[in-house]
């Protein structure tokens, strides 16, 4: 099914991120107040099962990708010591291939999408250093498919495989401060499973089976709104 689609361009550029952290002091972290987190982080996805698929032209899938994730989380309680933030995710994973597709010629790429409701447990003051348990439930969805090379704001895309399900993930990160006192940017650390149940992508291979786990190791920048 030939598709054409605008693609919006998302800046994930961080540079400079590793400076001094400098561990906030008490009165810092004591007057510091709990307040809403976004965070962007990209790097590593690992897809097992998408390495699996044998297609019938030959070839095969990367299991390993790349990753992102944008998260938006605000405070809504407390649960002992701890801090209850609610919000959602949103990320993709995507992983290229050596299968040569038959309409441009160019490798197929699969990609999993997700925009998941969230919550995050945060342990440590605000301001600080600062470990959150992460889970969520949303919408995952699953794509295989051949885009035109050399393209930028518009691409021809032809989609061997398509299919979304509901999904759910758990993982942990962790912020550190860094730059100067009270900028309100830390460096983020990120580990998530996904886990999902897709379609069979039986137009590349009968045999095959998709879903989770998809495991995702970033890093990148969380501040304060």
């Amino acid at each position: 099914m030939l598709r054409h689609r605008n693609h919006m361009i998302v800046p994930m550029v961080f540079a400079a991120m590793l400076l001094a952290w400098p561990a906030p002091g008490n009165a810092q972290t004591a007057e510091a107040p709990d307040r809403g987190r976004i965070a962007a982080t990209f790097g590593f996805g690992l897809w097992p099962d998408v390495g699996d698929i044998q297609p019938f032209p030959g070839g095969s899938f990367d299991e390993a990708g790349f990753a992102f994730d944008l998260a938006f989380h605000w405070p809504i309680g407390h649960l002992g010591p701890a801090t209850v933030l609610a919000g959602a995710n949103i990320g993709a994973s995507f992983h290229d291939s050596n299968i040569r597709g038959v309409r441009e010629g160019e490798d197929l790429q699969a990609s999993a999408l997700y925009l998941t409701p969230s919550v995050k447990i945060a342990f440590g003051p605000p301001g600080g250093r600062r470990l959150y348990l992460d889970a969520g439930v949303g919408y995952y969805g699953a794509t295989i498919d051949e885009q035109e090379d050399d393209c930028f704001f518009s691409c021809d895309i032809y989609e061997y495989y398509d299919d979304d399900a509901l999904g759910g993930y758990v993982g942990f990160s962790a912020d550190f401060p860094f730059g100067s006192r009270g900028s309100g940017f830390r460096l983020t650390t990120s580990v998530q499973a996904h886990f999902v149940d897709f379609d069979d992508p039986v137009s590349l291979d009968g045999n095959a089976t998709l879903g989770g786990p998809i495991y995702t190791l970033q890093v990148g920048v969380a501040w304060n709104p």
